[in-house]
Parts: structure tokens; sequence; C-alpha cells
């Protein structure tokens, strides 16, 4: 990460972690080979019984991630947490057992160059089943509305948020048990419904 590069470059990362250690080889290479070079990666364990804090000790004394602990509350307080202490103007969260394609964060950036007033950019992933193996993509909906009513707007490892907003709108419902993506957009569709959609075909 860059120090010197204004505010507004910076990107950060939010990756909750709990008992995660054998995905997140895979999670934090896909982040660190990242093309966007001014990316702040933060992981928040959420009350790890393994051996997930000292796996990513070795990543944080190489000073390539921030790492910040909390009680057990689940992953929207981790994330809530995580956002909070970011210094990027935009915020990709990611789960601990997802990677995304090395031009994700980018491309999205320069999309943004073009609309800089967005309170989100929607995008379409990839969804693999482990057992057989077999790929999917899970599309978003040029219709913001109609694709937030679909569940087709995205998701939360291929959206990417205005930092803004998400302190506009509280953040993440730690209450809710499911569906806190959709919530979360749809809470901040009614504050702006200025929705980029991204429509690469997937980079998640």
């Amino acid at each position: 990460m860059n120090a010197e590069a204004p505010l507004h470059e910076l990107l950060t990362v939010i990756v909750p972690v709990f008992n995660t250690k054998a995905y997140l080889s895979q999670c934090l290479d896909s982040l660190l080979a990242q093309s966007l070079p001014n990316i702040e990666i933060v992981c928040v364990d959420n009350g790890s019984t393994d051996a997930t804090i000292d796996y990513l000790s070795g990543y944080v004394s190489r000073g390539e991630i921030k790492l910040l602990y909390q009680p057990i509350k689940g992953a929207p307080a981790a994330r809530n947490m995580g956002w909070e202490a970011a210094q990027g103007d935009w915020i990709q969260f990611l789960d601990a057992d997802d990677i995304i394609m090395p031009n994700k964060v980018k491309h999205q950036i320069e999309l943004l160059e073009q609309s800089t007033s967005s309170s989100f950019v929607a995008a379409a992933a990839i969804k693999t089943d482990m057992e057989t193996g077999e790929s999917i993509i899970w599309p978003v909906m040029p219709d913001v509305w109609h694709g937030l009513l679909q569940n087709s707007l995205g998701n939360t490892i291929a959206n990417l948020f205005s930092r803004k907003v998400l302190e506009q709108v509280g953040g993440w419902d730690t209450s809710l048990k499911s569906s806190q993506e959709y919530d979360l957009m749809f809470r901040i569709m009614k504050h702006s419904d200025n929705v980029l959609i991204d429509t690469k075909e997937a980079n998640s």
C-alpha cells in the first residue's frame, strides 16, 4: 500500500474470519494479487479457536494486512468493525472462503471514475458447488429495483460499497440471520438508488 496515495485512491477490503485457516491462503492470495496498487486489507477475527490467528500473524508481521479482534458477534458485526476502522473511500467485503479475480477492484474503481456519485457497484459473481465443482453465474439485473426484489443485484463479495454511504445508513444490521446484504442494499437505495451496474460477466 502506498501511504502517500490520495485517500480517494485507497480501497479497503474487509474480511471477517472465524476458524477459517483452511481457506485463508486462497482468499488472501487473491487480494495480494490485485492489480490495484493501493489496497488496505483488514481482517476482523470473530473469536476464532483454531489456528487462524497464528496463521494471520505472518501476514501482519509482513505488513500485508491489519488484524482486528472482537468477541463472537457474527459476520455483519465484524464487517461493521472493519469498515468503521477503514481508511479507504470504497469498501470491498470478502468472506474468508471466497476469492476475487485479479482485476476485480481495479476494474470497478475505473468504472467509478465515470460515476463518482454512485452509492455502490453491483456486479455478477461465480458460484461454485464444492461437491460437484459445477460453476454458475449469479447475474445482476440492469433495473436496480427489479434486481433487488429478484435477488439479482450482486452479493456481498461481488459488489463495492461507498464508505460514506455505509456511514449514512449505519452499516450492516447485526440482528439479521440471513439476507444481510440485500437489507443493506435496500437501505442504501432508499437513501440513493444511484447504483452503478458492472456489466462484466463476473469478477468474483
